[in-house]
């Protein structure tokens, strides 16, 4: 892939993603997490039973996924898999000094989703962008029946999505969480359901997939493309907010690395707009400005 990016003639990639700074500043980000979804399933009977003639005999599926998911994670939001911070590359000095002058907006953030208090109360959310995350995003149970009806169901699944930081692969990480499941005293499968027959041999029964994932990528701050588009968004004598890292995922890797194409990020919409949710949104103001940045960017120089 190197060879086709030198035929592109670019000295720079651009990506326009993700959330300004909640300051309001102009955002610059030098590199983006990976990810990568597991799907963890926890089995039991080989159908769902009545919750009064075998509630207290059926293994509940779904009490079982929930102390699953509870020993993956403490309560102030510490992942507990053993070995899954143990790869993460450190901040450069650089990017500890730009994380430092980002402006505060905790107790912002706080009033305006209506949070009392984050995960991991000490640390600001700019530093925390530059950890691996584990969150459950959806949890389900039984035999596809609408409501809650009166059986103990056959299986409970969590998909289960990690953000993912400079140093960590994704099938690293997927085989830690598989791990950390076995340690538990689950026979786990990778790649299919199990049969009943393996229902009827193993007392706890799993089975962890993912969607393969992607790598976590970043550029450094120090060089001249940091510092020309740190020029060109400096608005008033303001300067933009520099992260190292953007807390979603993007295709970096496969530019800078891939392409051998330097890539970094500017955000423009607004923080607040709801992305991935219900009332997804862009300020009409954060479209006008916008269009100023990037024709700041358009003639800055080479």
């Amino acid at each position: 892939m190197a060879d086709r990016g030198a035929s592109l003639g670019a000295d720079v990639a651009i990506t326009l993603d993700g959330p300004r700074h909640p300051s309001g500043r102009p955002t610059i980000y030098h590199g983006v997490r990976g990810g990568v979804t597991v799907r963890l399933t926890v089995f039991t009977a080989s159908g769902d039973l009545h919750s009064g003639n075998y509630g207290n005999w059926a293994p509940d599926p779904s009490v079982r996924l929930a102390h699953l998911l509870t020993s993956m994670k403490d309560e102030d939001g510490n992942i507990l898999i053993s070995g899954f911070y143990d790869d993460v590359i450190p901040l450069t000095p650089a990017e500890q000094e730009a994380l430092e002058a980002i402006p505060n907006v905790e107790a912002a953030l706080a009033e305006t989703f209506g949070i009392a208090q984050p995960e991991q109360a000490s640390g600001r959310l700019e530093v925390k962008l530059n950890r691996p995350t584990l969150n459950v995003l959806a949890m389900e149970s039984g035999g596809g029946l609408s409501g809650a009806v009166p059986a103990i169901p056959a299986w409970a699944g969590a998909a289960i999505q990690m953000r993912l930081v400079n140093g960590l692969d994704p099938e690293k990480q997927t085989a830690l969480v598989v791990e950390h499941v076995r340690s538990r005293g689950y026979h786990v499968l990778t790649d299919r359901d199990p049969t009943d027959e393996k229902r009827r041999r193993y007392p706890r029964l799993a089975r962890v997939s993912s969607n393969g994932g992607t790598r976590a990528a970043r550029v450094p701050m120090e060089g001249r493309l940091s510092t020309v588009l740190t020029e060109a968004l400096t608005v008033d004598g303001v300067p933009p907010v520099r992260l190292p890292t953007l807390g979603g995922s993007l295709p970096f890797a496969e530019l800078s690395e891939g392409l051998g194409i330097p890539t970094v990020g500017v955000s423009l919409v607004n923080h607040d707009n709801n992305q991935h949710a219900s009332n997804e949104n862009l300020r009409l103001g954060n479209l006008w400005q916008s269009i100023e940045l990037l024709a700041r960017i358009l003639v800055m120089p080479r």
